[in-house]
This record gives structure tokens, C-alpha cells and sequence, in this order.
């Protein structure tokens, strides 16, 4: 009987660690991984990209007027909305890359293997159309606009921060420019 309570102690207690790992790790609304987990797998896809001599990008993706639609139709419409992107991404990265929230209404996604630009641009543009066209939450059909800034790893920086930097300034530039909704950062 001991050891029946002692190994079942030790279950729980391997359950509850691995819990708080996923916790620690991941955004409870979206499932999505979180900042701190972003973080980690950035490091691991510039290691790679260096060591095997290729690219990849770095899509940071925010959410326009976001705030309008929880402040009208109030906090758990937005949350429902802020799921309904989380999965559009997801959708759009699949097996060739990674999604994180890693704010408020801002997601990160690493695009890995990257050959051309055009590819790249290409996928900017699919994730612009998939967020943009109607979400159907609550017996309602909203729409969101979103704006993504594009860094190309490690060509426009050789560390996470560097890089967030960079798809970060390239953000604001799409920002300052109402008819764009997407860019690729320029160090000019």
C-alpha cells in the first residue's frame, strides 16, 4: 500500500510540473505558445538557420482597431475573436513553421526554409486575407483589419531581440501607411 501512495505521489507530482511548464509556456485563451516560448524557439530556428546556411521569416502580426471591439461588444467577443485568429494562423503556418501571442492582439510566426521573397510575400498577403475575411462569432460577422511587419532571419539580425526589432520597425512602418498591410524591413 506504500508504494501504491508513493508512486502515485510521484505521478502528481510529474503531472503537476509538466503542467506548469505548459502554463509557463503557453497563452491559456489561444492554447497558442506564449512570449517566453517564442523567445526560445527563435533561438533554436537561428542556430538552425545559421548552422544549415538558409532563412526564414519573421511575421509580426497586429491586430488594427483591435480595442474597438472589445470596448463595443465587450471582452468576451474579443476573446472569442482573438481565438478565431489564433486558429486562422495556425491554419496558415501548419508544418512549416510556428505561431506564438506574445501580446494583447499581437501574434508572432516564424515562417522556417524560406527560398524567395515572392514566397514569402505571398504567404504575408494569405495571412492578411485569412484574418481579414469574416469571423463568425456570436451570431455575429466581424472583420478585422491587421498590419504585419517582415524581418528575413539572420540576414536582418543574428538574435531574437534583433530580429523582433526589426519586424517591430517594419510594424510601424505599415502603420504610418494606411494603404499597406504588409512590409519587409529596410535598415534605411
Amino acid at each position: 500500500f506504500a508504494w501504491y501512495l508513493g508512486r502515485r505521489h510521484v505521478n502528481s507530482s510529474v503531472m503537476r510540473a509538466a503542467s506548469e511548464s505548459y502554463l509557463a509556456r503557453h497563452d491559456i485563451l489561444t492554447k497558442a505558445p506564449n512570449r517566453l516560448y517564442f523567445l526560445e524557439e527563435m533561438r533554436r530556428t537561428i542556430d538552425d538557420a545559421v548552422a544549415q546556411n538558409r532563412e526564414f521569416a519573421l511575421f509580426v502580426i497586429d491586430l488594427n482597431r483591435f480595442k474597438e471591439i472589445n470596448d463595443t461588444l465587450g471582452h468576451p467577443t474579443g476573446d472569442l475573436m482573438i481565438q478565431s485568429i489564433a486558429s486562422r494562423l495556425k491554419a496558415c503556418v501548419l508544418d512549416r513553421g510556428f505561431v506564438a501571442r506574445i501580446g494583447g492582439d499581437e501574434f508572432a510566426m516564424i515562417l522556417n526554409d524560406i527560398r524567395h521573397q515572392d514566397e514569402v510575400e505571398g504567404f504575408a498577403r494569405d495571412i492578411v486575407e485569412s484574418l481579414e475575411a469574416p469571423h463568425h462569432i456570436d451570431e455575429r460577422v466581424l472583420q478585422c483589419r491587421c498590419s504585419v511587419g517582415i524581418a528575413i532571419g539572420p540576414r536582418d539580425g543574428s538574435t531574437a531581440d534583433e530580429l523582433l526589432k526589426a519586424a517591430d520597425l517594419a510594424l510601424y512602418a505599415v502603420k504610418a501607411t494606411p494603404k499597406l498591410s504588409y512590409r519587409f524591413y529596410d535598415a534605411e
